[in-house]
């Protein structure tokens, strides 16, 4: 099975290990592949460095490598693992546990408040589907990235 693992930026790749977050790097996840590319270019043409993954797991595989500013991650990925569990398992790496994340939904935003609360994740933003980029430009304004 081949991966769909996008880790190229405006400005290069990921090419080694890094620890230290770069101002406006951005980690988007969504298994739509429009969604995944229309967010990326949204983001790019703001000003930040961004990479793609369309899974938990090419995604896990990115976050290996480097530990970018902001993670914004759809909820339902098509598989087993969800955004939830993507952002959870985060929170429990030393490294990249302060991370701030923000999770994409077409789901009620009441019900994934409550599904996030109850993991312990009470500190990432929820961006409402469909969206227009000003949401996105106030919630991006609202996380230290």
């Amino acid at each position: 099975m081949a991966t769909n693992v996008s880790a190229t930026t405006a400005k290069g790749s990921f090419a080694s290990p890094s620890t230290s977050p770069r101002r406006g790097d951005v980690l988007v996840v969504d298994d739509d592949d429009f969604v995944r590319h229309a967010l990326k270019r949204l983001l790019i043409t703001d000003g930040r460095e961004c990479v793609a993954a369309a899974s938990v797991e090419d995604a896990q595989q990115l976050l290996a490598l480097h530990a970018p500013a902001l993670v914004i991650t759809d909820l339902n990925l098509g598989g087993k693992l969800t955004g939830i569990d993507l952002i959870a398992w985060m929170r429990r790496s030393p490294r990249l546990a302060a991370v701030p994340a923000m999770l994409m939904t077409g789901d009620d935003p009441d019900e994934t408040r409550v599904r996030l609360d109850d993991a312990g994740l009470r500190d990432v933003e929820i961006l409402a589907k469909p969206f227009e980029r000003g949401a996105l430009t106030r919630l991006l304004g609202r996380v230290p990235a």
